[in-house]
């Protein structure tokens, strides 16, 4: 499985440059990407676009993006919750590590 850590400061600013890593990332992966946004410092809605979009290119393509949910005060769910979307993030699995 592939995986990319997206961390620092991901706003408008380096909105190119993420979707440049997700699309190298992606075309590395055979059927799943995980993207871990457990390093973000700053983030705002253009990486939320900018993720939307992989995962329809993921699909079209036939693979997917797992996005592992963030931690509660993350920048990440914070864009989330002002947005009003409903998080990218694939529901935890029992067995996955994520389990309390």
């Amino acid at each position: 499985m592939q995986s990319i850590e997206l961390s620092g400061r991901r706003t408008i600013d380096e909105a190119d440059r993420t979707r440049a890593e997700l699309l190298e990332a992606l075309s590395l992966a055979e059927e799943e990407l995980v993207v871990d946004c457990s390093g973000l410092t700053e983030a705002d809605l253009s990486l939320v676009q900018v993720l939307m979009a992989a995962c329809r290119t993921a699909a079209a393509s036939g693979r997917r993006i797992i996005i592992p949910p963030p931690a509660a005060d993350s920048p990440l769910e914070a864009v989330f919750a002002a947005a009003a979307v409903a998080p990218l993030w694939a529901p935890r699995r029992e067995g996955d590590g994520g389990d309390a």
